[in-house]
């Protein structure tokens, strides 16, 4: 489990910086390349922390991945995600699909996914609104964002919804 997820992970950094060498210019549209951004309140963490970069704008359409972390005592996740922008200049419904590794250890195992203290796959995907202002370039997004996590058979499978905010600047 640990190895195929790994191999997820390594092969979408792989497509994400073959695309980010063939990037057009994200800034037509609106947008700026760079993001960060905390998220609340989505699926399992309280909290994450993310980086996002847009590219390959076409028309009224962006191509965007990200990259994500959240570090509790208890629980931690590292993810990836890719997904499309759709809208004009700084206002766009945003499409993402993830995935990562989450880790659950202590009491926290036990309630959220199987009992054991080992990391688990997650698959998350999100819809949602994104929002940049350009005098101060801040950024809010609001996603529905459900978790659908894996345990160490794949006959483990948990779902938890979530609905995401976040706040951040963009660059």
């Amino acid at each position: 489990m640990k190895s195929f997820s790994i191999f997820i992970l390594i092969t979408a950094s792989t497509i994400c910086s073959t695309l980010h060498a063939q990037s057009g210019d994200s800034t037509r549209l609106g947008y700026r390349p760079n993001s960060l951004f905390v998220e609340v309140f989505s699926g399992p963490v309280l909290y994450s922390v993310n980086y996002q970069k847009v590219l390959l704008t076409r028309r009224n359409i962006a191509f965007s991945y990200r990259l994500n972390g959240s570090f509790l005592p208890d629980y931690q996740s590292i993810g990836g995600y890719a997904g499309l922008l759709w809208g004009k200049q700084r206002k766009a419904l945003e499409l993402m699909l993830g995935s990562g590794l989450y880790r659950t250890r202590g009491a926290a195992a036990s309630i959220i996914v199987d009992g054991s203290v080992d990391d688990h796959l997650f698959l998350n995907p999100q819809i949602g609104f994104r929002g940049e202002r350009s005098k101060d370039r801040l950024l809010v997004r609001a996603t529905f964002s459900p978790w659908v996590l894996l345990g160490q058979e794949f006959g483990k499978i948990r779902l938890s919804p979530g609905f995401g905010f976040s706040i951040g600047k963009t660059f």
